[in-house]
């Protein structure tokens, strides 16, 4: 059961709606014109929640103007989204590989204008997609302890992850150390550190972190629900059920969690 994070910095349609707006006056269109007018249609599609129509309508438009670096990252976390769901899809409908995909978002990182931006939304999709290696190379080359002040700070969870998955469990726990340091009790990162002593340590260390947070700073729905999670890790179902229940009586947790987690969570309620 994943919760919805706002560590995650998604392509999503956001890099899409400045075009939106265009006015297209005359008859006679420029390059950049045709390519906007495509952005409008192309927007219409994503709207009707089609993954499949959507992924190929981003490759047109990524073929046509292979120079423009905004569809790029929309394109990819389709693409992330649509492998989760069926590789037997993918297979079938003959979509890009991996290895493919790979190679486009290294294009997308030269074409990009803000590659800090870029790099913190493509990291995540590249170590999920087993190369947790150019995530961190990403996130070293062009995210600094400047961004732990701004938009992108929750970077960091995902840099951490990157780096445990490479085995350096060493330097993924000092990432989260320095960052509490910078952030204070941000119950972001506090969430994502329940889940993180949970998969690198133990049970214990992720609830009684979760525990400490909370007695010290006050009351998360954030941190107390992805400590429920933290029994689901360990198998421990009936203790699961009991703490999301306890949750649910006093708290909406709508904000927090994803569609299929609030699927799990109508299953698990009482």
């Amino acid at each position: 059961m994943e919760f919805k994070r706002k560590n995650r910095v998604t392509f999503s349609l956001l890099f899409l709606m400045p075009l939106l707006f265009f006015s297209f006056a005359g008859v006679s269109k420029t390059a950049d014109e045709v390519y906007n007018q495509r952005i409008q249609e192309l927007f219409q599609v994503l709207q009707m929640g089609d993954n499949l129509r959507s992924i190929k309508s981003l490759e047109a438009v990524i073929r046509d103007f292979p120079s423009k670096s905004d569809v790029y990252g929309t394109y990819l976390e389709f693409m992330d989204s649509y492998y989760s769901l069926s590789d037997v899809t993918i297979s079938k409908e003959k979509l890009a590989t991996r290895e493919e995909l790979l190679l486009l978002a290294e294009k997308g990182l030269l074409l990009a204008e803000n590659k800090d931006e870029y790099s913190a939304g493509i990291g995540p999709v590249l170590t999920g997609w087993g190369y947790p290696e150019k995530s961190v190379e990403l996130y070293e080359k062009y995210l600094t302890l400047e961004h732990l002040q701004g938009d992108l700070k929750y970077y960091v969870i995902d840099y951490s992850d990157a780096l445990a998955k490479l085995g350096k469990l060493k330097d993924s726990y000092n990432v989260y150390l320095h960052s509490f340091e910078k952030l204070g009790a941000d119950e972001v990162l506090a969430q994502g550190f329940v889940e993180y002593l949970s998969q690198y340590q133990s049970l214990e260390k992720s609830l009684s972190f979760a525990k400490d947070f909370m007695d010290k700073f006050g009351f998360s729905d954030r941190v107390f629900y992805q400590s429920c999670l933290v029994y689901e890790q360990y198998d421990e179902i009936e203790k699961m059920k009991l703490c999301l229940n306890k949750l649910l009586k006093y708290e909406d947790v709508s904000n927090i969690v994803d569609g299929a987690s609030k699927e799990k969570l109508r299953k698990y309620q009482y």
